[in-house]
């Protein structure tokens, strides 16, 4: 286990210290047969990064295949870190610690944070967000600090509007690239139905002709017809059709149809 951890540790990202300065000591390991997941103690006088930390409990999982999960238990005491190394590196774990009820407002946070005096900086997307994180989130993670490592600092959060005007660019040129593929589409789609009209002619309110040339005329009632008409134009339901070959090769086709008055 301390050989996975030596080799696991981003020892340079700790800060200033010399390597020797920093110390970890493994606690008591349990294993939940029922769950398969292992637990490890262990107590550090520095920050362990989180990226770092998810990499031993990677690692273990792939060393013991029988295990669902495995979890290190971090416990700090004495920590030689600054106070801005501090931030730094547990920055992440507020985070992480805060997805459930803030995932919606923690998406949007930059993870490199500046300093003046006893305030902490953080870069956000969004006027409302911001606003958001500053009244709901920010106390919770002082409290936090407070409570864990003695540390009196107040979370400002503000608007990155550099990262907030490329967004906004980035989203409004989708929006355009969107907008003109459909209206390609669209263009497409209707030369493809002219292209069938053409061929197969145009239908009037009622559906796309089957045969012959566009159908202009409106069509008038069955019961109304006479033999004298002509050439007419009719709509109904199709409620028989026969057919047969005539001599000359052609075919002759009877359709009977009806609507609402007659046949």
């Amino acid at each position: 286990m301390k050989q996975l951890l030596e080799e696991s540790i981003h020892w340079g990202l700790l800060g200033k210290h010399p390597r020797e300065a920093y110390r970890y000591h493994l606690g008591r390991a349990r294993l939940s047969r029922e769950e398969k997941i292992l637990r490890q103690e262990i107590t550090l006088n520095f920050i362990l990064p989180r990226a770092d930390k998810e990499r031993v409990e990677a690692l273990l999982c792939s060393q013991f295949p029988e295990l669902r999960s495995a979890e290190l238990l971090c416990r700090y005491e004495e920590l030689i870190q600054s106070p801005e190394e501090i931030l730094r590196l547990y920055l992440p774990y507020l985070i992480e610690e805060s997805r459930a009820d803030y995932g919606h407002l923690t998406a949007t946070v930059q993870e490199e944070p500046s300093f003046a005096g006893d305030t902490v900086y953080l870069k956000a997307l969004g006027r409302d967000t911001v606003e958001r994180l500053n009244s709901e989130l920010a106390p919770l993670w002082e409290r936090s600090l407070r409570e864990r490592f003695g540390l009196a600092r107040k979370f400002v959060f503000e608007q990155d509007a550099a990262v907030y005007e490329e967004t906004q660019k980035r989203l409004e040129d989708e929006a355009i690239a969107e907008a003109e593929a459909a209206a390609k589409a669209a263009a497409v789609a209707a030369q493809s139905e002219k292209r069938k009209e053409k061929k197969n002619g145009a239908a009037g309110a009622d559906g796309a002709a089957l045969f012959g040339k566009a159908i202009r005329d409106l069509p008038r009632p069955i019961r109304e017809l006479h033999r004298a008409d002509g050439t007419v134009t009719v709509a109904g339901v199709l409620y028989e059709k026969s057919g047969r070959k005539c001599r000359n090769g052609k075919y002759e086709l009877t359709l009977c149809i009806h609507d609402e008055g007659g046949s």
